[in-house]
């Protein structure tokens, strides 16, 4: 029977040589024996892509973040943020949206106002605006992009006059809810 570190070193020569990332299956059996592996920050970032790639949501959530430290894991994904896989991207969207840290505020930003970034990531980008991060800083951006999009011009007008009364997360709210109509009615 093959080892722990057997079955991660083939898989791991499989990404490095061929770009295939590990299965469901090797992720768990890896997880669970992960204390066997002595791992490099590349190897790390082969495991955090390969569990970017699964669907973990029928396991109570992704076990391979868990089992890494924050700073290597935010290190990584601030990596996986310029990969050519817009769902791996998305991932480490939502996952340094996550973390609730404000001090992500200016990378998502550049995603958003990026005019080579993919809709879906932006939008993605966007979320964390809304459920995640509240940063008044993104008030102006959010804005923009939003005049950019052409949606609902009059109620963007009114933004500015909303802002004196209202606190930039209600703004936000608005700004999404606005959004999704544009979306529903296919705008």
């Amino acid at each position: 029977m093959k080892t722990i570190i057997e079955i991660f070193r083939k898989a791991f020569k499989e990404w490095k040589d061929h770009k295939v990332l590990a299965s469901k299956d090797r992720l768990i059996l890896l997880s669970e024996n992960i204390s066997q592996l002595n791992l490099t920050d590349e190897e790390w970032l082969f495991l955090i892509k390969s569990s970017f790639s699964v669907y973990w949501f029928d396991d109570g959530g992704n076990r391979i973040i868990k089992l890494i430290d924050k700073k290597t894991l935010i290190r990584i994904c601030m990596i996986l943020l310029n990969d050519e896989s817009i769902e791996i991207v998305k991932e480490s969207i939502r996952l340094l949206g996550r973390l609730e840290n404000k001090d992500f505020t200016l990378i998502l930003k550049n995603i958003i106002e990026s005019k080579e970034t993919n809709d879906s990531v932006k939008e993605c980008a966007v979320d964390q605006f809304w459920w995640n991060i509240t940063d008044d800083r993104m008030l102006e951006t959010l804005k923009t992009l939003f005049d950019l999009k052409g949606v609902l011009k009059s109620v963007s007008r009114q933004f500015m006059h909303l802002e004196k009364i209202l606190p930039g997360c209600l703004i936000m709210i608005l700004i999404k809810l606005t959004l999704k109509l544009k979306s529903y009615l296919k705008l």
